[in-house]
């Protein structure tokens, strides 16, 4: 889709894989542009806690424009939501890093790559010298088999570690050591924490750290860092990362210097998943992309290559694959909404607590609008049936393009020439639903210092090309309640939104008692009869017209045994019953239906008119209500009345006709090609589906 402003500098549009197997969204921003801010938020400000992306954003409230998961992450009880790679977060090292990074520095520069952090500790003599070193395997991890860890107030309360270790307390002797930095040299005082050497779960006092050893380093801890003692802690990261003021980890890189970079060859990396993606563009843009996937029918998700490329398509020059599966997530505030919200379909279904994320924040001021444009729903670009509600919301932007309240009184519907009839109107805030009664165009337009129109045509019987009733005739059985529905299409094949009320139902026979809204019960052994379904409307003065669309002929069940005594195993015995239901045949009173009697012409004339109105969907109707027909034959007075209308209305169809000498000759008995000849011009009427015959 086309790219939309949502912020400062920022726009959205969704993407799609050749093919559409997978779909999903892009983010552009542009930190020049206009004030926005870059940043990374942490759950609850402190590592050890996972949350949703909707959670972590609603601390920025409308000002977040848009946001996605971040790094990997741990999922163990000492570590919930830390990251697997460098947090940094308004200039504080959060949590320390080796693999690949994303950041921002105090110049609003985007810096990409390895930072090659690394960090010691030294002991001190009272002389300033030093007289034993260690290495530390991180800041704010969790601490692994020999490994040497330090822990600031950013980790929690206390370390989360168990009691095969050494810990000590460390007080800065410069207070503004702390918040910790990425690059930084200070030096400390041990403190033993309750007067004594702790083994683990050390609390983290405010100004403070604890430094943490097990196995080895523990032993280092023990026997060489001792109360009252002074030790330097050194850390370090390359230049171009010692001002960073906000920065998240991945891993692998995606792209480099515009081209894919060598990915691993495992099998998480080959296989489609759902992705994260961050990237920047030659111009210093930043790029976010999420790609759903394991929805069949939906996304299928994108390899790791799949992805690079994507990001390169997107621009980007150097790209960062971060968390995926099902913490794939993307928030974005709508275009002149106030919310940021989830657009992308999350694997698990819902929402994953995670943890840490990039967050696009607006700082620009509120403004006046300067933007004004209408959302319809559904979407104007398939006409809708009468009796779907359609909503139009006034929306606007000033000119950063945060969102500015627009009232819905500033809506009025056009009365065109063609307008559709309407049913109900509310207002409610910045929306008008309008349900429409008939087909035409609702129009609506907005008015307040800027101008904006918006409408959506309402389908008529004449755009229906093609109309499906369920459910399957073959799936219905006696004595059950059945509810049918209908979907209509346009000529192109699309369907065309519609709701019970768009639709009004009829039936025949055993279908006779359906209701309105399709809903009918069936007798207990066997049902015949039809359904038809109308298009409900109402005109512009309030009638109800309903315009019938499809008729569909059934018959569900078991037919009952023949009712005539001369039928019991005759080859044609299942035929005349089913005739015999549907008002076509009649017996004779002696309860015999005289299979191997010839048929007149007049009882043939009714018989075939009576099979047409089953096949129309009328039912069998009698034969006495002729109205204007008339009977051009010289022996019309030999004609019974009870044949009358029948012959009247085939003439007239150019079913049947007379002979040469101007008679009908009603009592004669019809030969087979006499009747096979009118069964040839039977018009094929609605589309319906009926018993067999």
């Amino acid at each position: 889709g086309g790219a939309v402003y949502i912020g400062p500098g920022t726009t959205r549009r969704t993407i799609q894989t050749a093919g559409g197997r997978s779909r999903g969204h892009l983010v552009v921003i542009d930190p020049e542009a206009g004030p926005i801010e870059i940043v990374a938020a942490m759950p609850g400000g402190v590592l050890g806690q996972r949350q949703t992306l909707t959670q972590q954003v609603a601390v920025f409230g409308q000002q977040a424009v848009a946001a996605i998961n971040g790094d990997f992450f741990y999922n163990t009880a000492d570590a919930p939501g830390a990251p697997v790679g460098m947090l940094v977060r308004d200039g504080e090292l959060i949590s320390s890093g080796t693999s690949p990074a994303i950041g921002i520095d105090r110049a609003g520069r985007p810096v990409t790559g390895r930072p090659n952090w690394t960090g010691r500790v030294q002991v001190l003599n009272a002389a300033g010298d030093v007289t034993s070193e260690r290495r530390l395997c991180g800041v704010n991890k969790p601490r692994a088999q020999d490994c040497l860890v330090l822990y600031t107030p950013a980790w929690g309360p206390s370390t989360r570690t168990n009691e095969w270790g050494s810990e000590v307390l460390l007080v800065p002797e410069d207070p503004a050591a702390l918040p910790l930095r990425p690059h930084t040299t200070f030096e400390a005082e041990v403190r033993l924490g309750a007067g004594r050497l702790q083994g683990g779960d050390a609390a983290i006092p405010a100004g403070g750290l604890v430094l943490s050893g097990h196995g080895a380093a523990g032993t280092w801890v023990a026997e060489r860092v001792r109360e009252g003692g002074r030790v330097r802690v050194v850390l370090e990261v390359d230049e171009a990362w010692r001002d960073v003021v906000h920065v998240i980890g991945g891993d692998p890189i995606l792209v480099e210097n515009g081209a894919p970079a060598a990915l691993p060859a495992s099998g998480m990396a080959v296989q489609r998943h759902p992705r994260t993606a961050v990237g920047i563009d030659r111009a210093g843009r930043w790029l976010w992309m999420v790609v759903d996937g394991r929805r069949p029918g939906w996304s299928e998700g994108v390899t790791l290559a799949e992805l690079a490329q994507l990001m390169i398509q997107a621009g980007a020059w150097w790209a960062l694959n971060l968390d995926g599966g099902g913490s794939t997530t993307m928030l974005v505030r709508p275009a002149g909404q106030f919310q940021a919200v989830v657009v992308n379909r999350p694997s698990d279904g819902q929402q994953r607590a995670i943890g840490p994320s990039w967050v696009a924040v607006s700082r620009a001021l509120p403004g006046t609008a300067a933007y004004m444009w209408l959302n319809v729903s559904p979407s104007p670009d398939v006409p809708v049936l009468p009796g779907v509600a359609v909503e139009f919301q006034v929306v606007a932007q000033d000119r950063n393009h945060n969102p500015v309240a627009v009232d819905a009184a500033s809506l009025t519907l056009v009365d065109g020439p063609d307008a559709a009839a309407i049913l109900d109107r509310t207002f409610n805030g910045s929306r008008l639903r309008v349900v429409p009664g008939g087909p035409g165009v609702l129009a609506v337009r907005a008015a307040n210092g800027l101008d904006a129109q918006a409408q959506v045509r309402v389908a008529g019987p004449a755009d229906i090309a093609r109309v499906e009733i369920q459910p399957d005739p073959a799936s219905i059985q006696p004595g059950t309640e059945v509810t049918f529905t209908a979907a209509a299409y346009d000529a192109a094949g699309r369907l065309l939104p519609s709701v019970t009320e768009s639709f009004a139902w009829a039936g025949t026979g055993d279908f006779a008692g359906i209701s309105e809204n399709g809903r009918v019960r069936l007798p207990a052994e066997y049902a015949q009869g039809a359904v038809t379904v109308s298009l409900r409307m109402v005109d512009h003065d309030g009638r109800r017209v309903d315009v019938p669309l499809r008729t569909l002929t059934l018959a569900v069940g078991e037919i009952p045994a023949p009712a005539f005594s001369d039928m019991e195993g005759h080859w044609a015995a299942r035929e005349v019953a089913t005739l015999t239901r549907l008002g076509v045949v009649q017996g004779y009173p002696d309860g015999t239906f005289g299979p191997s009697r010839s048929v007149t012409r007049a009882e043939f004339a009714v018989m075939l008119q009576r099979l047409l109105d089953v096949l129309r969907g009328t039912g069998a109707t009698g034969g006495t209500n002729g109205g204007d027909l008339t009977l051009p034959f010289t022996d019309a007075a030999d004609i019974p009345a009870w044949a009358a209308t029948a012959i009247a209305r085939a003439t007239a169809d150019r079913l049947l006709g007379g002979y040469p000498d101007g008679t009908f000759r009603p009592h004669q008995p019809i030969s087979r090609q006499e009747a096979a000849a009118p069964l040839t011009r039977v018009p094929a009427g609605p589309p319906a589906t009926h018993p067999p015959l």
